[in-house]
C-alpha cells in the first residue's frame, strides 16, 4: 500500500482522501501478527489496556451498538464465554461507537459479563488503521505475548471452531 500511496503525484497525496490514506497508512503495524496493546476507556472513562497480558488468550470482539450483526452475535458470544475458565482467557469488547451516549445503553441492555471498553474519538482514526475496523464485528484471538492467534470475520461457528482447536 505504501509503495502503491507514494506513485501518487503531489497533488494527490495533499488532497483530503490522500492525506487520510497516508494517515491510515502511517498507523498500520508494521508486522501483521502484532496486535497493538491500545488504551481504551471503560464506562467510567477508565483507562484500561486492550490486551491482559497475565492471562493465557484474549478475545477481543470489536462491535457497535448500531450494527445489527455484531448485536446478533451476542448470545452465542455469551455461551462461549460461559465454556471458559476465566483465569485462562479474557473476553472484552470494545465499541466503535462515536458517541459515548449511544454505546451505554445498548451494552447496559445487552448484559455483557465480560469487560466493556469504547475507543476515546481522539485516537480512533489510528485504532481504525491498528484493528483495520474497515468492517464489524470482527474478533482477534490474542495470546499473552500480543500475537494474534487467530482473526475472525465471521462469528458464531467461526468463534467456536477457533476456540476448539486452542
Amino acid at each position: 500500500m505504501k509503495e502503491l500511496f507514494n506513485s501518487f503525484g503531489d497533488e494527490a497525496k495533499a488532497s483530503y482522501y490522500g492525506k487520510k490514506l497516508k494517515r491510515f497508512i502511517d498507523n498500520q503495524p508494521a508486522d501483521k501478527n502484532q496486535f497493538a496493546n491500545s488504551v481504551f476507556n471503560d464506562a467510567d472513562e477508565k483507562p484500561v489496556n486492550l490486551v491482559d497480558n497475565t492471562k493465557k488468550l484474549n478475545m477481543v470482539i470489536f462491535w457497535a451498538s448500531w450494527c445489527g450483526p455484531c448485536r446478533q452475535e451476542i448470545p452465542s458470544l455469551k455461551r462461549i464465554a460461559a465454556q471458559f475458565n476465566k483465569d485462562d482467557i479474557r473476553f472484552v469488547s470494545v465499541s466503535i461507537d462515536a458517541k459515548k451516549e449511544n454505546w451505554l445503553p445498548v451494552m447496559k441492555a445487552e448484559d455483557m459479563p465480560w469487560q466493556q471498553l469504547i475507543i476515546p474519538q481522539q485516537v480512533f482514526s489510528k485504532a481504525q488503521a491498528q484493528y483495520n475496523l474497515g468492517f464489524i464485528p470482527q474478533v482477534y484471538l490474542v495470546n499473552n505475548k500480543n500475537i494474534v492467534v487467530k482473526k475472525l470475520m465471521v462469528l458464531t461457528m467461526a468463534t467456536k471452531n477457533a476456540l476448539k482447536l486452542l
